[in-house]
């Protein structure tokens, strides 16, 4: 009784061991298989990303380092193109307020840009123009009147009410011209 007890424990201990091997095996299976699953698409995309210009890393090993870094790059690159973008919708925009002025509207996504920038029937068109014109556009460089020119038509552009659609152009050398739309003209 004593031996019969002793035996049944001691299968009943080596069932137990057996089962937590094969569990063991099991688990490591699947977690081979898994893992080998995950790791094997982001090693494939780190590889393209490694072929492509601009995304060359030798520093970073880990895959998951390197994804992150390049996803860092896309971010910087993609906000870099954003504001470029926003620059040159800002030149088409003078650009068709230029055409507009000297009469020479040269496209359809010209005069949409107009017809947005516009809304109501009555205009304005004041001009602008610096003192002793010809002294400086002589003495001032092209990118210094630029930025001045950029200064001014933020300035001007904001410096009305809401009612009013104000837009600036570079009419001629030296001159701008500051565009008011609005609904009904002052009493």
């Amino acid at each position: 009784s004593m031996g019969t007890l002793m035996e049944k424990s001691n299968r009943v201990q080596s069932n137990y061991m057996i089962l937590t091997i094969v569990i063991i095996a099991v688990g490591t299976i699947i977690t081979v298989l898994v893992s080998t699953g995950f790791s094997k698409p982001m090693k494939l995309l780190v590889q393209s990303m490694r072929k492509q210009e601009g995304f060359e890393d030798k520093e970073n090993k880990n895959e998951l380092a390197y994804l992150a870094t390049a996803f860092e790059k896309i971010q910087e690159q993609e906000k870099g193109l954003h504001k470029l973008l926003k620059v040159r919708e800002k030149e088409i925009k003078y650009l068709a307020f230029h055409n507009l002025l000297i009469g020479e509207i040269e496209n359809d996504a010209e005069m949409e840009e107009v017809v947005k920038a516009f809304p109501y029937n009555h205009y304005i068109v004041a001009l602008v123009s610096v003192d002793n014109l010809k002294l400086y556009l002589k003495e001032t460089n092209p990118e210094v009147k630029s930025y001045q020119r950029y200064l001014l038509f933020d300035k001007f552009e904001h410096a009305f009410p809401d009612e009013y659609c104000v837009c600036c152009a570079r009419y001629e050398a030296g001159t701008i011209a500051i565009i008011i739309n609005m609904q009904h003209f002052d009493q």
